[in-house]
């Protein structure tokens, strides 16, 4: 069964034993799985988290299935597939997990944005049979700024139709921006009501060297305002776990398209589906023309050991991850780059 994002909350008390949640609008994916983990987490749920990647081993996840908790009779396992390719060991896997599923033993899968070949494969349409995906879209751009708006409203904050429309200009689409901005304007703001200037002022006092720039600098190629401008977001505190979101966003989008370049696709079509804005446009383009699927899907493993350190679940500083991702993605080859300083 299919939903949106919005829907999710009246579907938690219908006892689904799989939940599906797939996207590539960061701040939605977290925001849907967190309202799953907590309320599994106020049924008694203790939840492990497997990360899928290299030579995964399945026959882990379904040992944990078939045992019982070490606090706790019920269990949820959360199964992160960053690349949304599980192969032919994991499409097994997957059948076998979704046959041991019960009210006390209950999965939820993250996955990125899956292209159509992937939503039409066995092992997807079987997870759909089994349990409830939530399928997160970006918003429409005539919806976004009645989106804004709304998130304004939970913040406690009153925006002028100028306000919202200059945060809709500033984000560019990006709804984790968003947020963060509209915090920054509450944490700042002498009101409730909200101007355009204050939009405008929030935005002068924000870090010199945003994370939108920081991307741009590396679909540009340009490895040198990268390492500056990374060098300048660790400095004034910026959280690595927003930053490699959106970093993860940015990569996830050269996959598909690289991956449609390789197949002789038309990688035009999908500037309109990742919303890439007509000035972005000529850096995503030469970017693609310039790295092939294989480079990019590299980075995958270096994308999830960056949330793992991100998230303290793994020793080790994300920046140093986030600043190869980029790199490469900026032309940089990392291997011989790590072969010289070693030297």
């Amino acid at each position: 069964m299919k939903i949106y994002p919005e829907k999710l909350t009246e579907q938690l008390g219908r006892d689904h034993t799989l939940y599906v949640v797939t996207g590539d609008e960061p701040l939605v994916v977290q925001e849907s799985c967190d309202l799953i983990r907590s309320y599994l987490r106020g049924q008694g749920f203790e939840r492990e988290l497997f990360h899928v990647e290299g030579q995964f081993k399945w026959d882990e996840v379904l040992h944990s299935a078939n045992s019982m908790g070490l606090f706790a009779e019920q269990k949820l396992l959360e199964v992160r597939i960053a690349n949304g390719k599980p192969g032919d060991a994991g499409s097994k896997g997957l059948a076998a997990l979704t046959e041991l599923l019960t009210l006390e033993t209950r999965v939820l899968m993250v996955l990125p944005r899956l292209d159509r070949s992937s939503q039409n494969s066995k092992w997807f349409k079987g997870l759909e049979k089994a349990g409830l995906v939530v399928q997160v879209f970006p918003v429409d751009r005539s919806r976004l700024p009645g989106w804004v708006r709304g998130r304004f409203k939970q913040a406690g904050l009153s925006p002028t139709r100028d306000a919202v429309e200059a945060l809709v200009d500033r984000i560019e689409g990006n709804q984790l921006a968003a947020v963060q901005e509209i915090e920054r304007i509450r944490l700042i703001s002498a009101s409730r009501e909200v101007t355009a200037e204050d939009v405008v002022n929030s935005v002068a006092d924000a870090a010199r060297f945003d994370v939108f720039m920081l991307i741009d600098a590396a679909l540009a190629q340009d490895a040198d305002r990268v390492v500056k401008i990374s060098e300048g977001l660790r400095s004034e505190g910026a959280e690595p776990l927003m930053v490699l979101a959106m970093v993860a966003r940015e990569v996830r989008m050269l996959l598909a398209m690289t991956e449609q370049k390789r197949a002789g696709g038309d990688v035009g079509k999908l500037m309109s589906t990742y919303r890439v804005f007509p000035k972005r446009k000529p850096i995503v383009e030469r970017c693609v023309a310039a790295r092939t699927y294989d480079d990019i899907i590299r980075l995958m493993p270096i994308l999830a050991q960056a949330d793992r350190m991100a998230k303290g679940m793994a020793s080790g500083d994300p920046w140093t991850c986030i600043r190869e991702i980029l790199l490469s993605v900026a032309g940089v080859n990392i291997t011989a780059m790590s072969r010289s300083a070693e030297l």
